[in-house]
């Protein structure tokens, strides 16, 4: 089965609707749990509001008060809901609502970024699951380098994939600071068997906050998706 663990930042404004929809449109590859831990602060939604949109994706939505640490202070709770799933073929994607503190204009790369990493990471799941064949974490944009104290590498964005049984071996202590989550699989995993869907550089080079940069990722990611076609598909038995 295939779960989903989702920490969404509802801050006034579109981008956290996009993010949901960008889920939306996905949401048949889940045939597992679908959780959803929303922070909420004096810079959010409505509870109400996002408690309703929410609960048509996830079947579980819960409530945080926002300390300013992110996905740091959700992550425990939000395993725990699917620590019971560790099948053979049971798998988890963990994401975020990307880039709802960023405007939104043409010289803001980040919500381009975060349609990428939906499509990398959802939209080609015989990819994924040809990767774990010799991987034991699977995403998109893997930066290489020590980007976070004690993370030789990352997943640039903190979207990723694991297979429940191994995930739940490890230490999933963060360190408490905002990007604690995203700096945690280059702390727990080896970096030759974390597996990379589309996008892999060091981190000198991955920025994918400039706008040239974005372009020619863009570019690369038109290519990939035409000798890929034929893994495109959301829904597998």
């Amino acid at each position: 089965m295939r779960h989903l663990l989702y920490h969404l930042y509802p801050r006034h404004g579109l981008i956290w609707h996009r993010n949901l929809s960008q889920l939306a449109e996905r949401i048949s590859l889940f045939d597992g749990r679908r959780i959803c831990a929303v922070a909420h602060d004096n810079t959010t939604e409505q509870w109400d509001t996002v408690q309703q949109e929410a609960e048509r994706i996830f079947d579980l939505v819960l409530h945080f008060t926002n300390t300013g640490l992110g996905e740091t202070d959700t992550w425990p709770v939000l395993w725990e809901m699917v620590k019971e799933h560790q099948g053979h073929e049971d798998y988890t994607f963990w994401a975020h609502s990307k880039g709802v503190t960023h405007a939104d204009n043409p010289g803001i790369t980040v919500h381009r970024w975060a349609r990428l990493m939906y499509e990398a990471n959802l939209d080609y799941w015989p990819e994924v699951e040809r990767l774990f064949k010799r991987n034991l974490i699977v995403g998109a944009f893997k930066k290489l380098g020590w980007s976070f104290p004690g993370s030789k590498w990352h997943y640039s964005g903190n979207f990723f994939w694991v297979r429940n049984r191994e995930f739940f071996t490890r230490d999933r202590a963060l360190m408490q600071v905002y990007g604690g989550a995203e700096a945690w699989p280059g702390v727990v995993y080896d970096v030759l068997k974390s597996g990379c869907v589309f996008h892999e550089r060091s981190i000198r080079v991955l920025n994918l906050y400039d706008l040239n940069y974005m372009a020619m990722v863009e570019h690369e990611w038109e290519q990939w998706k035409r000798a890929h076609e034929h893994s495109r598909g959301y829904a597998y038995a």
